[in-house]
């Protein structure tokens, strides 16, 4: 450091009192380790030196402040005097050496000299309440030490603008100490360049980064004389939040003839094609904001990227001066318009900005419900405005776009689904509404209505055809969820869904409630949700203690086969009734304890969602535009017993290499031979308890989802669970971490939660706190019941049904041991009579001739329905998709809508962002949980839906694509604590990628690319 030169960064920091406001900035910036273009600083020691000569700034300051601002032509006249002088005055030679110095040892590695940029850095601008942007000089492309002195002369003179003079008179900055420094930089060769705002500057939105860029060196974008594109960034968490892409008519680019900066045309598709791709979109928001970090205030970011010989390079920030407009004002709750897009305008619109009332609680929560519509659908036909082109909008249905999602709607080749009634049976399925019962297909005399309504296939929880009595778990987890909504805590909106099968799989239809019944209903919600939210670890406790009763009660029922006589005892006492009796009852009381089972699971599930919901629609309200994913991130990192399964596991496959047991679990044989092995073993007896305290209850565990009599349970299959604790053993063997990255996930989680807090006033902040505080209290449950309904109670139900199923097989009513699923629910009891009669009679019973070939009649046609994909939807299109839990559960979309109308053209794919982190390897497609074992290491599960289940099998891939899901789907959620990037609901993924191409996946914006 010299008394003129400043190094920028190799020199430390120094004030804006040497360097001037952009001088001082780039040294902080270099200092603090923030890639600046490499160069030093004149300070203002030499502008002070120059005008100290003759009595120049005597001169100087006489004619300054004189000049009458009132008289335009006369200041300009003034200013043209003074600018002679300073540019006329000799250059100290202290000033003049260390200046040549230091411009040779920046470009000491070039033979001539490398360009730089030569920019004013005055001691009054750069300020938080005056900027000064534009208001200086800059020259660029300047080469050789006399054109850098010359560049610096004027830089100096342009202190004296009429333009600067004016605009600190405006702004009331004294002329008293006003001195000139001037940056010197190497020029970055910008393939592109911009400006970045830590704010929305069409609204103040401090939740956003707004960036601009186009091609070329970035002066273009800074002058306004090019307009650039546009990208919308959530300042927190980094994801795109809208891109707005322009028509780059010109470019300033280097002319390596002429030694100078031209203008240039851009030719052809690069005019409208994106300046930045989405990984340097987040580089330069993560730049502006590490500038905004190390000032404490919003702020203005000029930055490049540039080319090299070896490629493209990385950004770099060129100045950061403070944002000038909006920081100026107390922060408040931006509005939606412009810079949240149309779809937080449409928000905004509907959902007033407000902070009163309970912060948290029921009274939220049940006005954040009746300030949900519900999912619209098609209007009536001749009305001029249904989505099945009827109306002036005719192909074109007005579905909405998520924050994120495509600039244009897609082309595709049709524009509203087919009508249930026109969809014909796959070959040799026909007749197959005759497996179902009548209330549950679509039938001719309900037409009219039928078609009236949007069904979406609801493949997420059913992603395979029913059999027959399979869809008993249907009836009795959708009745149930209806009877909470409509019933017992009579949500103000919403009641409940109407389901049908439809070629053997679910269709679903939202049902809303009518406007003049909501009030009504709302005071009977704050007073029912209210007792729930208020007691809740109580009755959650009492909710545990009744499923695990009624679990029991279902390991208690006992199916045998009717005995060739009645016991002598039976006659002893009295007992004097048909053994048959008992048989009926223990079926009955099967069916019973299954549909309760289902009334627990849907207790406080929907009051759970509603919790996340009224923190989700807070948020959505407080920051327009933001991602679904940062606010799922705040309820991350929880300890679930979802998890509890394949954490037993790890303990098993550590326990193992302890004790010295690995190697016999690792040997061949089936599982009784590897449990013989381990049990040779000198500490195997301690491996085997660890391993049987472990199977009650957490092998009650099936990579299904519990939904389907054919899905295998830990408890039942052992060798599932001994194949993940032998991947497990080796993987530990080779050094992996194979635990839940939880730290990490409740630091991320506690960093955004605070990042977003900050953003908001005091009391906006306090009833964020609360919102929070209840999602988070609640979040649990929406998890873990899942292990204890799906996984545990219908593990123990399937396991009923099969043995009933092996009894009626045994008496020859079938041959197979599952084929009593080919049964509804009602012929069971049918052919339980049957049984029972021909038992009693001492007949065969009718049904062993009757069965066995309609079964197999059954199977062929379920084989021949399941050899068809399904229909993703039924009848017109949505106009519009508001209804948040068909977002965030089913993730059904308009982008997803669009793909099943017709998949866009192209290698890529979009879905839900549901799980950070991006992943490039190749995929691996399978179709069911049977499938798993095909999976490899490091390669990319690709299928119609992922469940909970298959944790054991994340730990070892690399990221996660399905077709259905939203962001708070149980694959998106087990994805986000196995920090494993997923990218779900991307609708077609599963068909159009083929197993063995290479696909990268961006789970922060929800992308998937095909690469080959």
């Amino acid at each position: 450091m010299g008394k003129y030169i400043v190094h920028l960064g190799a020199d430390g920091e120094a004030g804006p009192s040497r360097l001037g406001g952009k001088g001082a900035s780039l040294a902080a910036m270099a200092a603090a380790g923030v890639p600046v273009p490499p160069g030093f600083a004149v300070t203002t020691d030499a502008f002070d030196a120059v005008l100290a000569q003759g009595g120049l700034r005597a001169w100087v300051d006489e004619a300054v402040g004189g000049i009458d601002l009132a008289d335009p032509a006369a200041a300009d006249r003034v200013s043209a005097s003074v600018r002679r002088a300073v540019e006329a005055q000799p250059v100290p030679a202290g000033v003049d050496e260390e200046l040549r110095a230091a411009y040779r040892e920046l470009t000491k590695r070039t033979r001539s000299g490398f360009p730089v940029a030569v920019r004013s850095s005055a001691t009054a601008e750069d300020l938080p309440e005056a900027g000064f942007a534009g208001q200086h000089d800059s020259y660029l492309w300047v080469t050789g030490s006399d054109a850098v002195l010359d560049a610096v002369r004027r830089c100096w003179a342009g202190l004296f603008t009429t333009r600067a003079i004016v605009y600190r008179a405006r702004h009331r900055i004294p002329a008293e100490g006003l001195s000139m420094a001037v940056a010197v930089q190497r020029m970055v060769r910008s393939r592109v360049a911009g400006v970045a705002l830590t704010l929305d500057p069409g609204n103040g939105d401090r939740s956003k980064i707004v960036v601009d860029a186009s091609w070329g060196i970035g002066e273009l974008v800074a002058s306004g004389e090019v307009t650039p594109d546009n990208f919308v960034v959530d300042k927190v968490v980094l994801a795109p939040v809208r891109t707005t892409l322009s028509d780059k008519r010109e470019e300033l680019v280097p002319d390596p003839a002429g030694g100078a900066l031209v203008r240039r045309p851009v030719k052809g598709a690069r005019r409208t094609r994106p300046s930045l791709t989405p990984d340097e979109v987040v580089a330069v928001a993560r730049l502006a904001k590490a500038a905004e970090h190390h000032y404490g205030v919003p702020q203005e970011v000029e930055w490049a990227i540039g080319t090299g010989p070896s490629g493209p390079a990385g950004v770099v920030l060129l100045q950061s001066r403070p944002e000038t407009v909006w920081s100026r004002r107390p922060p408040t709750a931006p509005s939606a318009a412009p810079g949240a897009g149309p779809e937080a305008e449409a928000d905004a619109d509907r959902v007033p900005d407000r902070d009163t009332g309970p912060a948290a609680g029921p009274d939220s929560v049940m006005r954040t419900l009746l300030e949900q519509p519900p999912l619209t659908g098609p209007v009536s036909p001749g009305t001029g405005d249904a989505a099945d082109g009827s109306g002036p909008e005719a192909g074109r249905p007005a579905i909405r776009r998520r924050p994120g999602g495509r600039a244009e709607p897609p082309a595709r080749t049709r524009t509203r689904f087919p009508s249930p009634y026109e969809l014909t049976a796959p070959p040799g399925a026909e007749g197959w509404q005759r497996l179902y019962p009548y209330y549950l297909v679509f039938r001719p005399e309900l037409r009219d209505a039928d078609e009236h309504k949007f069904w979406f296939c609801d493949t997420q929880h059913w992603p395979r055809v029913l059999k027959p009595f399979e869809v008993s778990v249907v009836e009795f987890a959708m009745r149930c969820l209806g009877q909470y909504n409509s019933r017992y805590f009579v949500v103000p909106t919403a009641a409940g869904i109407e389901y049908r099968v439809h070629n053997g799989y679910v269709y679903m239809s939202p049902l809303a409630v009518a406007d003049d019944e909501i009030p009504a209903r709302a005071t009977e919600f704050r007073r029912r949700a209210g007792h729930y939210y208020a007691h809740w670890e109580a009755l959650l406790k009492q909710w545990k203690r009744k499923v695990l009763a009624t679990i029991d009660e279902i390991e208690e029922l006992d199916f045998t086969a009717l005995p060739e006589q009645v016991p002598f005892a039976d006659v002893e006492s009295g007992h004097g009734r048909d053994a048959g009796l008992a048989l009926f009852g223990a079926y009955d009381r099967l069916i019973r304890l299954c549909q309760r089972s289902w009334q627990y699971h849907m207790e406080f599930l929907n009051l759970g969602y509603s919790a996340f919901l009224d923190f989700y629609e807070y948020c959505r309200r407080r920051f327009p535009g933001i991602p679904d994913q940062g606010i799922a991130t705040m309820v991350q990192g929880v300890d679930m017993e979802l998890f509890r399964p394949d954490d037993e596991l790890k303990s098993l496959a550590r326990l193992a290499l302890g004790l010295g047991v690995a190697g016999a679990l690792r040997g061949p044989g089936d599982p009784g031979q590897l449990l013989a092995a381990v049990a040779a073993e000198p500490g195997g007896e301690r491996w085997l308890t660890a391993w049987q305290t472990a199977r009650r209850p957490w092998f009650n565990f099936t990579p299904g989802n519990g939904l389907y009599g054919s899905d295998q349970y830990w408890l039942d299959h052992p060798s599932i669970p001994l194949g993940h604790v032998a991947d497990y053993i080796g993987r530990l063997e080779h050094g992996e971490d194979i635990d839940r990255r939880v730290p990490e996930l409740l630091a991320e989680r506690d960093r955004v939660t605070d990042e977003y807090r900050a953003l908001l006033p005091p009391e906006a902040a306090r009833r964020f706190t609360a919102k929070l505080a209840l999602a988070r209290r609640v979040y649990p449950y929406v998890e873990n019941h899942n292990f204890y309904i799906e996984h545990w109670t219908m593990g123990v139900f399937w396991r009923k049904v099969r043995e009933l199923s092996g009894v009626l097989r045994d008496a020859g009513f079938w041959d197979g041991p599952d084929d009593l699923l080919y049964l509804g629910r009602e012929e069971v009891r049918q052919v339980l009579f049957d049984y029972a009669n021909g038992w009693a009679v001492g007949a065969p019973a009718v049904g062993r001739a009757y069965w066995p070939p309609e079964i197999a009649r059954r199977r062929a046609v379920v084989d021949a329905l399941a050899a068809a994909r399904p229909e993703p939807a039924l009848n017109a299109p949505p106009r519009a998709i508001t209804e948040p839990f068909t977002v965030m559960l089913w993730g059904i979309t308009p982008d997803r809508i669009a793909d099943w109308l017709g998949p866009r053209d192209g290698g890529g794919l979009t879905g839900m962002a549901a799980s950070p982190g991006v992943a490039e390897g190749v995929a691996r497609v399978i179709t069911g949980a049977e499938r798993l074992g095909s999976v490899r290491a490091d390669e990319i599960l690709v299928a119609p839906v992922a469940a909970p289940g298959w944790g054991p099998v994340f730990g070892k891939i690399r990221g996660v694509v399905t077709d259905t899901g939203g962001i708070m789907s149980h694959a998106a959620v087990v994805c986000r604590e196995y920090s494993l990037p997923a990218v779900t609901g991307t609708g077609t993924a599963s068909t159009r990628i083929r197993n063995g191409q290479r696909i990268r996946l961006d789970g922060s914006r929800g992308t998937v690319t095909i690469l080959g």
